[in-house]
């Protein structure tokens, strides 16, 4: 089944039983539930997400999805467009890839027993904690307050970077070239 785009489904949780084709504009309701052994299709992008979606299986995201609430997808690991954004924390599968663009809310924490891969241009609001040393792609933004423990580890920053006002750095760091530091 394929649906028009705008589709509002908002209105408390959707039993989608078959493979479903959902299109932009789709917005959908919190603790949302999307059966495992189905199909559905959310490529085009552009969608809007409840928090407590259950997306059942790994799933292919188009690009400018939008999570909202906290989530937790630590079972799956999802492929995502360019420029997701997340307005609340969530805790990902261990070896999440993150694209181009992506946003995550304040606070969000990246644990240390799993890997991520950060793509370029992406944006950490206010205190981000990522647990153990990371590499950061072009262009990544920190925001708000710096992050409580990212200058305990020996991160590696690629160019274009901008760190937050007062990030402290307690060793040493690999920064690429024309990064900013505070505002």
């Amino acid at each position: 089944n394929a649906f028009g785009m705008n589709m509002d489904f908002s209105a408390g949780t959707h039993t989608f039983s078959a493979a479903q084709e959902f299109n932009t504009g789709a917005t959908f309701g919190a603790g949302q539930s999307f059966g495992s052994g189905e199909s559905h299709d959310f490529s085009t992008g552009g969608m809007t997400f409840g928090a407590g979606t259950d997306f059942g299986a790994a799933r292919v995201f188009g690009a400018a999805m939008s999570f909202g609430g906290q989530q937790n997808w630590d079972g799956h690991t999802h492929t995502f467009g360019e420029d997701p954004a997340w307005d609340s924390l969530v805790n990902f599968a261990a070896n999440q890839a993150f694209p181009k663009g992506a946003s995550f809310a304040a606070g969000q924490t990246f644990e240390a027993d799993e890997d991520h891969t950060f793509a370029q241009f992406m944006d950490f609001a206010s205190a981000p904690v990522f647990a153990k040393e990371r590499t950061f792609g072009l262009g990544t933004y920190f925001s708000g307050l710096p992050s409580p423990d990212m200058g305990d580890f020996a991160n590696t920053f690629a160019d274009g970077g901008h760190m937050p006002a007062g990030q402290e750095f307690a060793v040493a760091q690999t920064f690429g070239e024309d990064m900013h530091f505070g505002d």
